[in-house]
């Protein structure tokens, strides 16, 4: 049943703000002290001392312009992930996420739009996936798949593991419902439909990243759910192994290792995880 409301998820990073009327970033990552700089500019939007409609989101106000135009949309959550360290690092961006927060809220209300929008501090390591993918997947678990027609991730801003983490957690969360939206510089917002029995090879590689993740029950979950994304039967059973092993359901591992070969597997990767699995099993 459609809805007619959709989600946007987006880390923020140093490129995501810019002046009004321009479509440059204000600050360089590579240079600048973005963590002082935008909570200087945050104060002052606070204290009056500044207006927020001299400043533009300059990668997410596009965005957000397709989704709107693109699907009519008049409802619209707003997810934003911002790094905050303790103590601040220089390249932390939570100060410039309260930025953006405010520039959508203000600006797309101001055009009719239902909109909400949340900023969220992110303390994990801007570079460590497994760490990002399960504070990431914590912070959606909350949304409900069926509140949304669609659920766009933005894959422009932030570092790149933060967005792999990202849309790794979307696609476990939400399936079939997810697009990946990009808006390369001095380019239109481009949009690439993300379910996973399309693009299978995709579906793969978010398999087998979760599977090295120990997200085992999560890589089975999306293995069931889309036929079109292909592992070896070897590897489907050493997964599954895997599973019941780390959740002290030896017996099953071992049954599913015995039963199926896997310590004569021709899959080196198999054969010898399987066998550390089975000796430690026997003891």
């Amino acid at each position: 049943m459609a809805t007619n409301k959709f989600l946007l998820l987006s880390a923020i990073g140093g490129s995501d703000l810019g002046r009004n009327g321009e479509d440059t970033p204000i600050m360089s990552p590579r240079e600048a002290n973005i963590y002082e700089s935008s909570n200087e500019i945050l104060s002052k939007i606070v204290c009056g001392m500044d207006d927020w409609r001299n400043y533009k989101a300059i990668i997410l106000q596009p965005i957000l312009d397709y989704v709107i135009e693109s699907y009519r949309a008049r409802k619209i959550d707003v997810l934003l992930f911002s790094t905050r360290q303790t103590p601040p690092n220089r390249k932390d961006t939570y100060p410039l996420g309260e930025i953006v927060k405010i520039i959508l809220k203000e600006r797309y209300r101001e055009r009719g739009i239902e909109i909400n929008v949340e900023n969220s501090s992110i303390s994990e390591s801007p570079v460590d996936v497994a760490s990002l993918y399960e504070r990431f997947l914590n912070i959606i678990s909350s949304k409900k798949e069926e509140e949304y027609d669609a659920v766009f991730v933005a894959t422009t801003g932030g570092t790149p593991a933060m967005i792999r983490a990202l849309t790794i957690a979307s696609v476990v969360k939400f399936g079939g419902k997810v697009r990946e939206v990009y808006k390369p510089v001095g380019s239109n917002v481009k949009e690439f439909d993300f379910p996973l029995r399309i693009h299978s090879k995709i579906g793969e590689d978010i398999v087998r990243t979760l599977w090295d993740l120990g997200m085992y029950f999560s890589a089975l979950k999306l293995l069931k759910e889309n036929t079109e994304v292909k592992l070896s039967r070897d590897e489907v059973s050493l997964l599954e192994a895997e599973a019941n092993f780390y959740s002290f359901n030896f017996e099953k591992a071992k049954e599913i290792i015995t039963k199926n070969g896997l310590t004569l597997s021709p899959n080196k990767k198999v054969r010898e995880r399987s066998l550390e699995l089975f000796e430690y099993i026997e003891g």
